[in-house]
């Protein structure tokens, strides 16, 4: 069971995809290939739209060690508790502060990392990544399904830095 859901965590890190349209997918996981290339084609329950996913090698890879076949189909619920499982076995236990605006107050409260990490953590980590190496935020929104970029920047985690550096590899600074 964890090793499923170990799986199906790692593909949405590298789809993007909404859990529910991951799971969907999961029921009935076929693939579409285009110009020699398989890529994971779905409409997006949330805006109807229609996405193309190209699978990168760590997909591949977990399709490969599966004899080309996705992992099983885990309720939303299951994988969120498999998730927090896994994470605290991998002792990511370290305490995080959150810290909340209530009616005009700040509220404060400190978890353990583990418990804050769910299946939605892995599409921002898709998109921050993706992000991060350099794909053009239009190129993530087609993916992700974000239609407007003051969302999707809000919902990336890079730091100042990160998009400091993103700007440097633009041609304009080159």
């Amino acid at each position: 069971y964890l090793n499923d859901v170990r799986d199906i965590f790692l593909i949405a890190c590298n789809t993007g995809l909404r859990v529910g349209d991951l799971t969907t997918f999961l029921k009935e996981p076929k693939l579409t290939n285009l110009k020699g290339r398989d890529y994971i084609f779905l409409k997006q329950q949330k805006t109807g739209n229609e996405v193309y996913i190209p699978l990168n090698n760590m997909v591949k890879n977990i399709l490969k060690k599966r004899d080309n076949r996705f992992p099983p189909f885990i309720h939303q619920n299951f994988l969120n508790e498999g998730i927090k499982r896994i994470l605290k076995r991998a002792k990511i236990t370290d305490d995080f502060t959150i810290i909340r605006t209530v009616k005009g107050v700040k509220e404060s409260e400190i978890k353990p990392k583990y418990k804050l990490i769910s299946m939605h953590s892995a599409r921002r980590s898709f998109c921050t990544n993706a992000y991060n190496q350099g794909m053009p935020p239009h190129h993530i929104m087609v993916i992700s399904g974000h239609k407007s970029e003051k969302v999707f920047y809000n919902y990336i985690k890079a730091t100042v830095q990160e998009k400091a550096t993103q700007v440097a590899e633009h041609s304009f600074f080159n």
